[in-house]
């Protein structure tokens, strides 16, 4: 019974992805990043990527992506001696996001975007960070302007998982992008 329940979820998935129409877009912006505890300051950064489009409808897509992102915080008073007072962190992340369409008018739509997102650490100055977690992971949400076949938006991310641990305080990331991007 159990395989004869694989084999319908596994079809029926098939049969979704197939009527599916599959676009591209390539994107490239800014963020502007900070930790959530203290008195965290921006640290700017670049994020580009690319994502998937599978549109099931006119108004719902899934959109899975692969980003190169950019995070950090920048603070003059929060650490204490011994403890660098920037973090400059580069991530590759996969945000799998649901997009609810609406048509404005001719070629003018806007999407609304919310889902998870996995990023993991390619590289972090100070390298050791105390306690701190390669990979991180939380909730996106953003809002896409789409004219014709180019794509803008601002995103927000909040990650769930603490990226260090300083002075008895957990950080997490939190993330504001502006993108640009193409569709294909």
């Amino acid at each position: 019974m159990k395989k004869i329940f694989a084999v319908s979820i596994i079809m029926a998935a098939a049969v979704a992805v197939s009527n599916a129409q599959v676009n591209w877009d390539v994107r490239v912006g800014a963020n502007v990043s900070q930790f959530s505890e203290g008195d965290a300051g921006l640290k700017l950064g670049l994020k580009a990527g690319v994502a998937m489009e599978y549109a099931f409808s006119d108004l719902f897509v899934l959109r899975p992506g692969l980003f190169f992102s950019m995070k950090g915080s920048s603070d003059d008073t929060k650490f204490a001696a011994g403890f660098p007072k920037d973090f400059n962190l580069s991530y590759i992340e996969l945000p799998v996001l649901a997009s609810f369409r609406f048509p404005v008018s001719g070629n003018f739509s806007l999407a609304l975007n919310a889902g998870p997102y996995v990023a993991c650490r390619i590289n972090g100055k100070p390298d050791a960070l105390p306690d701190s977690e390669a990979i991180d992971f939380g909730a996106e949400a953003g809002l896409d302007f789409v004219f014709g076949r180019f794509v803008f938006g601002p995103q927000v991310q909040y990650g769930l998982n603490k990226v260090a641990k300083v002075a008895g305080e957990s950080y997490h990331n939190i993330n504001y992008s502006l993108t640009f991007g193409m569709k294909f």
